[in-house]
């Protein structure tokens, strides 16, 4: 299987039009071997102009859109910050199918408060999604797959990619498809890694990237990261802990941390780096920095 990357910028916005032109010479030169294409987008993209490109390439190449998935944390359902926020409601009301997440970590009273909020959302946005329960993300993926769910048709964007523009990505891609070939299971992937100061909705986020060049106190550094981080939605990178012969994963996704994990290289650590994504003016870079640095 094979992952093809769009980094440079975002996948409703900037790439968009790349989006587009991968697809297309994606399909145009693997079809026959290629069974699905999933397309994982950032926690806070925009689905509107990614739907309507994709319906573009349904027009054009023939293919289906089979469903679009969103990923719920039951513990936030009710959070106005996270589950209830503009940008999740953004997201619920394209949803096909649901995944609710983390329902391990709820009781049963709990839980079924969860659920019901999260139909109540779905109700006031006008969708009947399934709604299926996961923990850890374990999920068949033939739950997934093959749903061949009849979308209604959208009303095409402005110009989320013009024929000229698209044949010209096309010929970009494969000139790029040269050097790496693509097989049949085909996923886009990108994370946000600088910060978006265009006219658009995305300007409301903000990133920046903490890096050091010696290894943090281990009993510290989980003092820092169980503190409250204000408008920081989402952080991860590779640690180095004294006493740690290995780079050690962190990730925060809301107000919850991962247990440190190691991961397997050949080289030892020399630097830490993590990157920050939050709601632009609420999140401190300087406070986080100075937290880190003491």
């Amino acid at each position: 299987d094979r992952v093809v990357s769009l980094t440079n910028g975002c996948v409703c916005c900037e790439i968009n039009e790349d989006l587009a032109g991968k697809l297309a010479a994606l399909l145009k030169k693997r079809r026959s071997t290629i069974d699905v294409v999933i397309i994982e987008t950032s926690g806070v993209c925009d689905p509107d102009p990614v739907l309507a490109t994709l319906q573009q390439i349904e027009d054009i190449d023939k293919v289906h859109l089979d469903s679009v998935i969103c990923v719920s944390d039951a513990t936030t359902i009710s959070d106005k910050d996270f589950g209830a926020s503009l940008d999740a409601k953004r997201q619920l009301k394209h949803a096909d199918l649901i995944l609710l997440s983390k329902v391990d970590l709820l009781s049963e009273e709990a839980l079924k408060d969860a659920k019901q909020a999260l139909l109540k959302a779905c109700e006031h946005e006008g969708i009947s999604p399934v709604i299926l329960e996961s923990v850890q993300g374990n999920i068949d993926l033939q739950v997934l797959l093959g749903n061949k769910l009849e979308r209604p048709k959208r009303k095409p964007m402005e110009d989320p990619s013009p024929p000229e523009k698209r044949a010209r990505h096309e010929e970009q891609s494969r000139d790029q498809d040269n050097d790496h070939d693509h097989d049949h299971d085909h996923q886009s992937n990108h994370n946000h890694k600088k910060s978006h100061d265009h006219d658009h909705r995305h300007s409301r986020f903000s990133s920046f990237v903490y890096r050091a060049t010696k290894p943090f106190d281990m009993m510290k550094f989980e003092m820092w990261a169980q503190k409250e981080l204000p408008g920081v939605l989402r952080a991860k990178g590779l640690v180095w802990l004294q006493g740690i012969p290995r780079l050690v994963c962190f990730h925060l996704a809301g107000r919850r941390t991962n247990p440190f994990e190691t991961v397997h290289c050949s080289e030892k650590p020399s630097c830490s780096e993590i990157v920050f994504i939050g709601r632009s003016g609420e999140v401190s870079e300087g406070e986080i920095r100075r937290g880190l640095d003491a």
